[in-house]
């Protein structure tokens, strides 16, 4: 019973105090993460929920609260590379992270194709020009081409000629892979067709040859 008590005098005197003591006892708890970065003026992210730039010549760095527990931070800047990290907070700490932000490397200007065939030792023509040879070990036959659409043909002695359009892109690598076969040859075996004048010679041998049986003796009718 006297616990009890003690719980709603608590429970008064917490609803009696002003908002704004409660409201800093709440943020007392929480903890305080301070980031700052080089170059400033970075965006940072908490959990994926952005939460404000670093130091953008106002403040030296980015103070805010966060729930006690392991976070993932990320702090990014055009022209530079993200920097994605773990930040394990405690409760009623402060806990200061600074970022050193690398350059982002150049966008990619050009693409590759790479070019394999089945046999080897095909020439490789590229948008009309000759590249050189596929590989007889089966390596492909790399080449770095401005992007967009191109045509690529290969030949080899005996076989029909492959012709294939490709697709380049920036950064990436298009594959071309030909498998030379012969062409399948169809053999016509010729068929004789009777002609209207042997189909009368029949008709009279047939007709001379009923005659000949009759007029034999013994064969009549």
């Amino acid at each position: 019973m006297h616990r009890n008590s003690i719980l709603v005098i608590a429970l008064i005197v917490l609803l009696a105090l002003p908002a704004g003591v409660v409201a800093q006892y709440s943020y007392s708890v929480l903890t305080e993460l301070e980031v700052s970065s080089v170059p400033d003026s970075a965006q940072v992210y908490v959990d994926t929920i952005y939460k404000g730039i670093t130091s953008d010549g106002t403040r030296p760095t980015l103070l805010f609260a966060v729930e006690p527990g392991t976070h993932t931070l990320l702090v990014r800047k055009e022209g530079y590379s993200d920097d994605v990290s773990t930040v394990t907070v405690y409760k009623g700490n402060r806990e200061q992270v600074m970022v050193s932000l690398g350059k982002a490397p150049p966008a990619p200007t050009s693409g590759e194709i790479a070019i394999i065939s089945t046999p080897g030792n095909a020439s490789v023509v590229f948008d009309g020009t000759v590249m050189g040879t596929t590989s007889v070990t089966g390596d492909p036959f790399v080449l770095r081409i401005i992007p967009g659409t191109h045509t690529v043909e290969l030949s080899l002695p005996g076989f029909p000629n492959v012709t294939r359009t490709v697709d380049v892109t920036a950064g990436a690598r298009s594959e071309v892979n030909v498998v030379f076969a012969l062409p399948t040859t169809v053999t016509e075996v010729p068929t004789t067709t009777p002609t209207a004048g042997g189909s009368s010679m029949l008709l009279i041998a047939g007709i001379i040859a009923a005659f000949l049986w009759i007029a034999v003796p013994g064969h009549r009718m």
